[in-house]
């Protein structure tokens, strides 16, 4: 099995989702520890977004860094478990 790095950003498939839930290829931020990745078979990531809040309240963090395409921020409200077949490409971190 493929480490996945703690901190590394990498996409995600969200095809199988209900109504009100994103969907599609998604880029995700690996939030949990190498060893539990490794052991369980899941992960535990933080949706990135290319919108900017539109609450009055924080919900996302705006992220610098100079190796993303576009302006990002972290959904820190959106924190999900995924499979490890959920993410795509696993050698490719996009950042």
């Amino acid at each position: 099995m493929t480490t996945m790095l703690r901190w590394k950003i990498r996409c995600a498939d969200f095809n199988l989702t209900r109504v009100r839930e994103q969907s599609g290829l998604r880029p995700v931020l690996t939030f949990s520890y190498d060893v539990s990745n490794e052991r369980s078979g899941t992960v535990i990531t933080l949706m990135l977004t290319n919108q900017s809040q539109k609450a009055g309240f924080p919900l996302i963090l705006k992220l610098k860094l100079k190796n993303l395409s576009e302006k990002s921020w972290l959904k820190v409200s959106q924190i999900s478990t995924l499979s490890m077949d959920r993410i795509r490409n696993l050698n490719e971190i996009i950042a």
